[in-house]
């Protein structure tokens, strides 16, 4: 079988020459997969998170312009990430951010919490602390929050959501403040 670049591809396939269509996706088959692996679906979200790539995929090079000056293989990879995150955003809603916090405080030694804190009474405000100021976070900080709780570090965060490493860093002063405003009994921001 001959090997033919994205650009020779492109071309047959507008010239409508069969099966190029399937050479050129078969070559992207691979980055597909490892993105979908890199975004951490969960096994049930990856099959649609795939479909929603084969349709992003005919998308790009419906919509690939090679006189803008980029190859094919950035310009997909780009517009594919942007979809699987919006859909990653779009799947993972406040109960599952809310059952991983409360298994958070579950995991831990209780005893741990009581000797810093006293008593087992002030653990259980603290956990209601952190549900509340919880609750007012806005999505984004939201997911910071469950993707901390996972062990990412802030680079990663960043680069799971497609945001700068500063702009993680400037949601977690936000979330601090939120908190302590609580802590303070002071209305939030």
């Amino acid at each position: 079988m001959q090997e033919y670049s994205d650009h020779e591809l492109l071309y047959m396939i507008r010239q409508q020459t069969p099966r190029c269509y399937e050479m050129l996706f078969e070559k992207y088959e691979k980055l597909i997969w490892r993105l979908i692996h890199k975004i951490h679906f969960t096994v049930s979200e990856q099959e649609e998170a795939y479909h929603i790539a084969i349709q992003c995929f005919q998308v790009s090079v419906e919509g690939y312009q090679e006189k803008r000056g980029t190859q094919f293989g950035t310009y997909f990879y780009s517009v594919l990430e942007k979809t699987l995150l919006i859909y990653r955003r779009k799947v993972h809603t406040d109960e599952i951010y809310k059952d991983s916090l409360d298994s958070f405080f579950e995991r831990e030694d209780p005893t741990c919490y009581e000797r810093l804190m006293g008593s087992g009474s002030k653990v259980r405000d603290a956990s209601e602390m952190v549900h509340m100021m919880y609750k007012e976070c806005d999505h984004k900080e939201k997911e910071i929050i469950e993707l901390f709780l996972q062990g990412y570090t802030r680079k990663e965060i960043g680069s799971i959501m497609n945001i700068s490493r500063y702009k993680v860093q400037h949601s977690f002063r936000k979330i601090r403040q939120k908190y302590e405003s609580l802590m303070e009994n002071k209305p939030f921001d």
